[in-house]
This record gives C-alpha cells, sequence and structure tokens, in this order.
C-alpha cells in the first residue's frame, strides 16, 4: 500500500506543471546549499555541543589533543598539564581540576631493587615501593575525557606498560602521549631509556600514539652558553629516519636551555614534522625572553607548554601573539641573516634524500653528491655580495683533508647540472682553515687563476664569510668564529680577519648567474645557519696580498 501511495506521489509530480517542478527543484538545492553552509561553519554534520559530549565519536589513542580539545582552538600554549601525577590524591585533583593532560611517571615496583617485579607503577623515584598501579591509575583516568601522557623513567618499565595499554585500548578513547628521554642532552649522563628498545616496543605493542620524545639534562650554575647543539638533534633526527616514524611526534625541551637552542630545534622540528613541548624545573631561574622565543619562531598548533610555574603560564597567554616585541634583540637582527629555503632549489643526486635538509632556520649538507642553487640569477656588481656562517661537524670522526674538507661557493657558474663538474669561479673554505679563490672547468680558452691563503681555524670549527664579484676581481673575506651555537653569535665581527682578492680573467663572461653552495666530501657535515645575498657593500676593504 504504501509503496503504491509512493509511487502515486511520483507520478503526480513528474505530471505537475513546469512551474511546480522548477519550484521543487528550486528548494531542493536551497536545501543542500544550507546543509552544505552547516557542515562548512560547524565542522560535521553532529551539531558541535553534542559533539564535545560524545568525544568517542572522533578520537583514538593518537589523536592530536589540539583537535580534542576543542577549547584551545588549536594553540598549543591553551593546553592544560597536571605535572607528576603520582599519587590518588593528585590525580583526584586532576581529573576534577581545570587541567586537560595528566602526565605521570612509570616504573616497575621495586626498581633496581632484589624485589623488583613486573608490575609498572606510577611513582616519584627515589620512591621504588609504591602501591599505586598503572592499572589503577589507568582504571580511574578511562573514566574522564582527559587525556593522558606517561613518562618512562626506566626501560625495564616499558614493555609491561605497553601490554597493558595495547589490553586497554578499546577502553582508552583518549589522546595518550608516551614520553621517554632516549638521548644524551646538556649537563647529563647516560639516558635511563635505551632508544632501540622503546621504539621498538611501541612499533610492536602499542604504535598508535603521540611520541614524546627528549634528552637527559642535567643542572649548572651557568647555562648562557649551553643549549641544545646540533650532534644532539642530528642525532635524534637520525634515530627518527632510522626507525622510519610515523606516528605524531613531539620533542620534549627544558626552558632553560631554548636560548641558544631554537635553530637546532626548528630545523629538527620542520625536517621531522614535528612539534615542541616546553618544560621548566622549579630549580631554574625562568627568563620571560625565551617563552617569547619559542612563541615567535614555533606557530601555535605546534608548540606546547608544560609551566608548573602559573606566572610563566599566565605571561605566556597574555603575550603569545605578541611575541615579536618581546624578544631578545638578537633574535630580530637573525632574522635578517637567517636561511632562506625558499631562496635556494636542490640540486644532485635526488636519491640522497636526506643529504640536505633545509628549514626556515638553517641548511645541513650531509653529502657532496647534492648541493643549493640560488632560484635568482645575480650581475657582478660592487652593490651585491654573499654572506652567510657555516659550522662543521665531525659526525664520522674522520681525519680533514686540506683543501677538499669543506664547502665551495660558486659564481658564474654556467654548468651545475653535474656535481662533480660544476664550471665557475670557486670560493673555498677549509675546515682546517684554508681559503681559496679559483677558478673551475671554464672553458679551455680561458686562463686558470687561483688565489689561496689561510686563517687559523677556531675550536668551533665555523666560519662567517662573504663574497662579492666586482667585475674584474673577487672579494672574499672570512672570519674565524670561537663561538657558533649561542644567540650572542650572531653579533658580526668590526673587521675582516682575512681578505683573499683575485684578479678575473676578461674572457670569463658575467652575465646574470646563480650562486651555488655545495660540500666538497663526506668528512664533515656543515651546517649553513645564516645564508642571504646583500644589496650593497661599503667599506671595501683595501687590497691585500695572499
Amino acid at each position: 500500500m504504501a509503496f503504491d501511495i509512493m509511487q502515486l506521489k511520483i507520478s503526480q509530480i513528474m505530471s505537475a506543471p513546469k512551474l511546480l517542478k522548477k519550484s521543487i527543484f528550486a528548494r531542493f538545492l536551497l536545501f543542500l546549499i544550507l546543509l552544505l553552509i552547516w557542515v562548512y561553519i560547524n565542522g560535521g554534520l553532529l551539531p558541535s555541543f553534542l559533539r564535545r559530549r560524545l568525544p568517542v565519536l572522533r578520537v583514538g589513542p593518537e589523536v592530536n589533543i589540539l583537535y580534542y580539545f576543542e577549547d584551545a582552538k588549536r594553540d598549543g600554549s591553551k593546553i592544560r598539564w597536571s605535572r607528576a601525577t603520582n599519587t590518588e590524591k593528585k590525580l583526584k585533583q586532576a581529573l576534577t581540576g581545570p587541567y586537560d593532560m595528566i602526565e605521570a611517571d612509570v616504573i616497575l615496583k621495586g626498581q633496581g631493587t632484589p624485589k623488583q617485579a613486573l608490575t609498572p607503577i606510577i611513582s616519584d623515584l627515589p620512591i621504588v615501593d609504591g602501591d599505586f598501579t598503572l592499572k589503577m591509575w589507568l582504571q580511574q583516568v578511562k573514566k574522564f575525557t582527559k587525556g593522558i601522557k606517561l613518562d618512562f623513567r626506566t626501560i625495564d618499565a616499558v614493555e609491561m606498560s605497553l601490554q597493558l595499554l595495547k589490553g586497554m585500548k578499546d577502553e582508552l578513547k583518549i589522546p595518550i602521549w608516551l614520553q621517554a628521554d632516549i638521548l644524551r642532552g646538556p649537563f647529563s649522563s647516560r639516558p635511563p631509556v635505551d632508544p632501540t628498545r622503546f621504539l621498538r616496543n611501541i612499533r610492536t605493542l602499542f604504535p598508535s600514539c603521540t611520541l614524546s620524545l627528549g634528552w637527559t639534562t642535567g643542572y649548572h650554575t651557568d647555562v648562557s652558553q649551553s643549549g641544545y647543539t646540533w650532534d644532539m638533534v642530528l642525532d635524534m633526527h637520525d634515530l627518527m629516519r632510522k626507525w622510519e616514524i610515523t606516528q605524531p611526534l613531539v620533542f620534549s625541551v627544558r626552558l632553560s636551555l631554548i636560548a641558544n637552542s631554537i635553530p637546532q630545534l626548528k630545523w629538527l622540528c620542520d625536517t621531522t614534522q614535528a612539534s615542541l613541548l616546553v618544560w621548566n624545573d622549579n630549580e631554574d631561574t625562568p627568563v620571560l625572553e625565551n617563552i617569547m622565543y619559542v612563541a615567535y619562531r614555533f606557530p601555535p598548533e605546534k608548540s606546547f607548554f608544560d609551566f608548573t610555574d602559573s606566572y610563566l603560564q599566565s605571561h605566556l597567554s597574555r603575550y603569545r601573539h605578541f611575541s615579536k616585541d618581546r624578544v631578545d634583540p638578537l633574535v630580530l637582527q637573525r632574522d635578517n641573516v637567517k636561511f632562506n629555503p625558499y631562496a635556494w632549489v636542490k640540486m644532485g643526486l635526488y636519491i640522497e634524500e636526506n643529504s640536505i635538509l633545509p628549514s626556515s632556520e638553517s641548511l645541513v649538507l650531509r653529502s657532496p653528491a647534492v648541493y643549493i642553487v640560488s632560484i635568482s640569477k645575480f650581475s657582478a656588481v660592487k652593490s651585491l655580495y654573499l654572506k652567510g656562517r657555516v659550522h662543521f661537524l665531525n659526525r664520522k670522526k674522520k681525519d680533514a683533508m686540506a683543501g677538499e674538507t669543506g664547502i665551495s661557493i660558486y659564481l658564474r657558474s654556467v654548468s651545475y647540472s653535474d656535481y662533480e663538474k660544476i664550471g665557475g669561479i670557486r670560493c673555498f673554505i677549509g675546515v682546517m682553515g684554508d681559503i681559496e679563490i679559483s677558478g673551475r672547468h671554464l672553458a679551455q680558452h680561458i686562463p686558470d687563476f687561483t688565489k689561496s691563503a689561510r686563517i687559523t681555524p677556531g675550536t668551533a670549527n665555523c666560519y662567517r664569510f662573504s663574497v662579492v664579484d666586482l667585475g674584474n676581481e673577487v672579494v672574499m673575506e672570512v672570519n674565524t668564529l670561537h663561538d657558533c651555537d649561542t644567540l650572542a653569535s650572531v653579533k658580526v665581527e668590526d673587521a675582516p680577519q682575512l681578505t683573499v682578492r683575485a684578479k678575473i680573467p676578461d674572457k670569463l663572461h658575467s652575465g646574470q648567474h646563480p650562486y651555488i653552495i655545495k660540500l666538497e666530501d663526506n668528512k664533515r657535515v656543515a651546517v649553513i645557519d645564516e645564508l642571504i645575498v646583500h644589496h650593497s657593500y661599503k667599506n671595501l676593504p683595501p687590497k691585500k696580498k695572499h
């Protein structure tokens, strides 16, 4: 009967006058438009106020907490943390309090003693005989919609804890961060969590999570010259590449060590698509400019802040989006010279995808088979020069070779498709302080030319350089730097320590050409964290013979 009525209705519509058909079609079209507008504004068919009450419809352990906690409005600084929630009393306060993420420390019962058991517990070291088990902790947490972060203090506790999480996965429809300090950081000893065992267990037992990884740190009376070094972040990067980490990734760093570490950490986060979590220690003297430095360099959706000091949190909340006005002036000075990845293009053997790693802060060169070429082409004029800074790292523990181990800057390059036969004017900076301007792979009718000199290398293996093509000669200035890691090292020297001039053959073509920068061998890694083309060159130094 119902089917017959439906058929009758359809036949009536089909036989209706054209005006009625148009009216029905217009109403249907209007409905579709309104539906699309609703979905666009609301973010789905279900009303947003209902979605907040039903997080189970949109979450899993690996969910981004900025999507889970909608009130944060995609701003990591608005996520509220309960740190070291290691007692039943603290957990109850955190679950009913104004916190989004609850963190706890995990060890094995009797850790490091003859009575060590296979039961993971929640406890503050050095207490190891507590009765508050991880299972009891999770049973209470699962009743709420808070996110959790488990900080593994020993490698022994990892496997049993992950087995427990795996068994409760269907019950834990909340964000889960798994944290461990897996590498050695500033002023610290060997980390208690082995990276290989930790990452293998994560991959095997509980890959659906956000990985939060960090470095162990220690205490020192003066941290003004300290930070997370390039070797430290490269160790972490290599580890992520080796294990092919694909789940959401966060790097945990200490606030007191931030000032001299932003270029390194920004590079690491850019190249691994990770976020940054900044935490403070109550025994450290907080520097508000350091908080603003992170806020200035990292976008809101890529930076989180776990502060136990309410004043630090209030300062961050107040000035998060006005951070440029509150950073150290040296940060703004560095803005004028830092590496710009959009001004350069990668060339060479593209199969070596990790041999050149650019970010908005710096460039890491790891292979002579891959190099960078400026997108713009430049003429030989007095008002134009290339300026930069290179830091050489001996990660493979190999001896340098004079005249070969270093970087080359090529001017007037007309052939650069083959990394072994780049033609042009080569300005070489060697690790051992050997400096040279010469012609490379030029046409047969152009005579060879070479000018070389030497500068005393420093312990930092760092050089600042500038190159200007004056048409009839090339001038190269080089300074040895004894500090290449701190923010203060951005300050420019008053005068060059070494100036090399080379006459250029008249027959050498002087049209518009790109700049090229290339690592000459693989005995060093080259970090270029300053590189800019300046359009003025004042006070050209007097000619000197070398």
